[in-house]
């Protein structure tokens, strides 16, 4: 299990170092590059907790990768989508090459 996250942790490192953007992070990316998304909705997708998906999400709106829109139906409802910044991350990400590390080989 140790070699499992320090398999992760490197590659974490490299997206970091590459990119600027954690592993966490890429995903809500990819989840948003073609399609708006609640928090809610994220949250389930990658099966993580609602208070760490608002964290992941303020940190790109930080770094000012998505944008948030109100609901049509429901304006206390917010929604989220890659802004061109975060679609040409996205892309970045489709064709970054990682160093995958000898403990994780056997998984991809």
């Amino acid at each position: 299990m140790r070699e499992i996250m320090l398999g992760f942790n490197k590659l974490e490192e490299q997206l970091i170092d590459n990119l600027g953007i954690d592993l966490k992070e890429a995903l809500v990316i990819c989840c948003l590059a073609e399609k708006q998304l609640s928090t809610s909705e994220i949250a389930s997708t990658l099966e993580l907790k609602m208070s760490h998906t608002s964290k992941i999400i303020a940190s790109l709106e930080k770094k000012e990768l998505l944008f948030r829109e109100f609901g049509q139906e429901d304006k206390r409802r917010m929604f989220f989508k890659s802004n061109k910044k975060g679609v040409k991350l996205y892309h970045k990400l489709k064709s970054f090459s990682f160093n995958v590390p000898l403990t994780l080989k056997g998984l991809f």
